[in-house]
């Protein structure tokens, strides 16, 4: 519970809108198997969309020879001093064009990692890169660990606001190759106030119904029903990667290992928000890729 997040995303409107949000986590750029066309796909449709982006951790794998447990020099595909830098300016790179479209982008394990071995706050230096070359007014926000993000629908021809919840949590654990994340889902759903709930770091990909709220609202004695959904986003692999070769040797997939059929990468998901009148309810759809 300790280091939540808030962050409320406020949306003009004057007539009928539907907006759409693209979720994501587990980049993973500097990997051997990050699927670089899938990545730019999904980008490429958010932007015709117009949708809001929002990434959830583990942009990178930040991982170099001071890490003895996890560094391999055959899987290395920097082979320079500062390992950190050249992750940043990767991903800086990569991001650029889609910049404006963010609005968060979160921390995950391996940020966590980095800060703690190498010191380095890498989604804060990355803000730094993007936000400096943004218009003035709009700045991407630094997500933390989890927390809530509040979309925030605005009339513009009055005082009347309409709001769509999201709690987001990196997530943590094992890939749940069995349960496929229902557990974590079903464990935040018990206290997380939300219309939707997101995980990542599970390496699964899937979207699923939860147990609807019941309740009152807050400026009316009136009853408050709010179905919810929970969704877990998957990473951006090229699926199966039986080894990656290079001159110096090779490295082992982690699944071809164990003797296991990779999970489906999928990568992130589309939300679309239809809201219709002043006082109508948001309606949502979520659409797996």
């Amino acid at each position: 519970m300790q280091g939540l997040t808030l962050h409320v995303i406020r949306i003009p409107y004057s007539e009928p809108i539907t907006q759409w949000l693209y979720l994501s986590a587990d980049w993973h750029v500097d990997a051997p198997d990050f699927d670089e066309k899938m990545w730019r796909d999904q980008h490429d449709e958010a932007r015709q969309r117009n949708a809001r982006c929002f990434c959830f951790g583990d942009l990178a794998e930040y991982i170099n020879d001071t890490d003895r447990k996890r560094y391999n020099k055959a899987a290395d595909p920097y082979q320079y001093e500062n390992e950190m830098f050249e992750i940043r300016r990767r991903l800086a790179a990569l991001l650029e064009p889609y910049a404006d479209l963010y609005d968060l982008i979160g921390v995950g394990n391996h940020e966590v990692s980095a800060l703690r071995y190498a010191r380095d706050d890498m989604v804060r230096a990355l803000l730094f890169d993007l936000n400096a070359k943004l218009p003035e007014g709009h700045r991407i926000r630094h997500g933390g660990y989890a927390g809530f993000i509040r979309i925030r629908f605005a009339y513009t021809r009055g005082s009347t606001t309409q709001s769509y919840d999201i709690f987001f949590d990196h997530g943590q654990g094992g890939e749940a190759e069995v349960t496929r994340g229902e557990i974590d889902l079903s464990r935040y759903a018990m206290w997380a106030d939300a219309d939707m709930i997101v995980l990542g770091h599970k390496h699964q990909y899937k979207a699923t119904e939860l147990p609807p709220l019941l309740g009152l609202m807050d400026r009316a004695d009136v009853f408050r029903y709010r179905p919810r959904r929970g969704v877990i986003v998957s990473p951006y692999k090229r699926v199966p990667v039986p080894a990656v070769y290079d001159e110096t040797g090779y490295v082992r997939s982690y699944q071809v290992e164990r003797k296991r059929v990779p999970a489906a990468s999928r990568g992130g998901v589309f939300i679309r928000l239809d809201l219709q009148t002043t006082k109508g309810p948001i309606r949502s759809r979520v659409e797996l890729l």
